[in-house]
């Protein structure tokens, strides 16, 4: 095909002169390969990807927008002749490609593309770019993407997360992750315990980790049996937090569960030895409205002191 020939060879020849006529052949070229020979993209592509001067750019960018418009919604497979559905154009492959590209148009096209798509490799790939970039602007766009999708990020925005400085940003993450990750009570106490972490940060952080799943006792009873003692967690943390209010959330939650023997030997701890009377006071009622055997000698010992 001579068109695909045409765009082949001045995709390799970093020398090819780039004027907007010559351009404009290049691009009509390789509209007729991306209509009629979609089998041949891959090697386009690589080739493309070569070429970092402008006109290298200019055609992946006008790449991307035909293989989008074409290819895009309302785009059905082809099928054969007894209807089952050939392998058609995957468009997102190429965003995923050229995501990373050199160039921030390219990159900033490539990462729009992908916003919305919740497969693995393309979340992956756009949690990478947040992760490594070095143009706030990419980030931002990659974040966004990530946010979008973050019923199925949770773990790119968490990776993403120590790359981050800008405070309010930090704030969306925490609490997106903890909306869409159950399982990440772990990682939102370690941030509410980490002392460099903003006083805001750190008190979203821990609200959102005492709301998780973790009071309920059916998910606390099947960490335990993995060796996670959810409360030792959140007396871990506890020795972390210097403000009473922080303290007096984890006092709480730790009140709340009365048949969790790893919660009342914390509360144990905290009426026995906290600086804080107050504190010590709710733990004391925590004790109380436990009526284990562990709770009574807790106390027992508690009135003796």
């Amino acid at each position: 095909m001579l068109a695909f020939a045409l765009i082949l060879c001045v995709a390799a020849d970093s020398t090819a002169t780039c004027t907007p006529e010559e351009l404009d052949l290049r691009r009509t070229a390789m509209q007729a390969v991306i209509i009629n020979a979609p089998d041949r993209l891959p090697l386009i592509l690589e080739q493309l990807k070569k070429r970092n001067d402008r006109c290298g750019t200019s055609l992946r960018r006008y790449f991307l927008e035909e293989v989008n418009r074409r290819y895009g919604e309302g785009y059905a497979p082809p099928r054969d002749k007894n209807g089952k559905a050939l392998p058609g154009v995957d468009r997102m492959r190429y965003a995923r490609d050229l995501a990373g590209d050199p160039d921030t148009t390219v990159q900033a096209f490539a990462l729009n593309m992908l916003n919305g798509d919740t497969a693995t490799s393309s979340i992956h790939v756009v949690g990478q770019v947040a992760k490594n970039t070095k143009v706030e602007s990419i980030r931002q766009i990659a974040l966004s993407v990530l946010i979008r999708s973050a019923a199925r990020s949770a773990g790119e925005l968490r990776a993403v997360y120590p790359s981050i400085k800008d405070p309010q940003m930090r704030l969306t993450i925490v609490r997106n992750v903890a909306s869409n990750d159950s399982l990440a009570w772990q990682w939102l106490l370690d941030l509410a315990g980490t002392a460099k972490e903003s006083p805001e940060v750190r008190a979203e952080a821990l609200t959102l980790g005492l709301r998780t799943s973790l009071r309920d006792q059916g998910t606390r009873t099947a960490l335990r049996s993995k060796g996670v003692a959810t409360s030792n967690a959140l007396a871990s943390v506890y020795g972390k937090l210097n403000d009473a209010s922080l303290r007096l959330q984890v006092v709480n939650v730790l009140s709340s569960r009365p048949d969790d023997e790893d919660a009342i030997e914390q509360l144990g701890k905290i009426a026995k030895s906290d600086t804080d009377y107050g504190l010590r006071q709710r733990a004391l009622q925590g004790l109380q409205a436990s009526h284990s055997k562990r709770a009574l000698q807790l106390l027992a010992e508690i009135s003796v002191r």
